[in-house]
């Protein structure tokens, strides 16, 4: 039988989301770099998380910026999962290692080679710098360098002014610059100091 309440939730979600379809896949196709089935994936889930807490909008608010928030959110989160997983398949495939070598575990089946490790994704030492970052200053960072979004549009979806997302951006970038210093010089790259 059906639930004449659902369909019509789904239909209002429906006729609110289709507007801003095209935006959407533009903003996923910058996060994910250009890789446009990444980009798929993650309208995808802006969407189901979106229907699944669409009692949390307000109407009359901003719709394109409560959806960008949600998909930062996801991306981030995203991020943050394919870094533990390269973690995981690490020390799964060193506990493999030590298992042939001593016969600890042996029935173990080792992973392959390409798990958890996505070749266009940032580099490992980028990642965790991201993920050092404070909260605010993350979400601006990713939103602009990874997402190529304007400032208004940042500020937009933050609710901020314009000029809290530039200063949040500058002390962002100072800081991954911060970071990433001894990993750079480690590779054998010349830092030089932003002014």
């Amino acid at each position: 039988m059906c639930e004449p309440g659902r369909y019509s939730t789904r239909d209002a979600f429906g006729a609110m989301v289709a507007p801003q379809m095209a935006y959407l896949n533009r903003r996923a196709l910058r996060l994910c770099r250009g890789r446009h089935a990444d980009a798929e994936d993650l309208v995808q889930d802006t969407l189901e998380r979106a229907f699944r807490h669409m009692d949390a909008f307000e109407m009359g608010t901003n719709f394109a910026a409560w959806l960008t928030r949600i998909m930062t959110n996801t991306f981030l989160n995203g991020v943050r999962r394919s870094v533990r997983e390269r973690a995981a398949v690490e020390v799964d495939a060193n506990a493999h290692v030590v298992a042939r070598q001593t016969g600890f575990g042996a029935d173990r089946a080792a992973p392959a080679p390409d798990a958890g490790v996505t070749t266009d994704a940032l580099s490992d030492a980028v990642v965790y710098a991201l993920e050092n970052l404070p909260r605010d200053f993350r979400r601006v960072v990713v939103m602009s360098d990874l997402g190529e979004m304007p400032y208004k549009d940042i500020a937009v979806a933050l609710d901020c002014p314009t000029g809290t997302v530039m200063s949040r951006l500058f002390r962002g970038r100072r800081l991954l610059q911060d970071q990433l210093r001894g990993p750079a010089r480690q590779m054998g790259l010349h830092v030089a100091l932003a002014a």
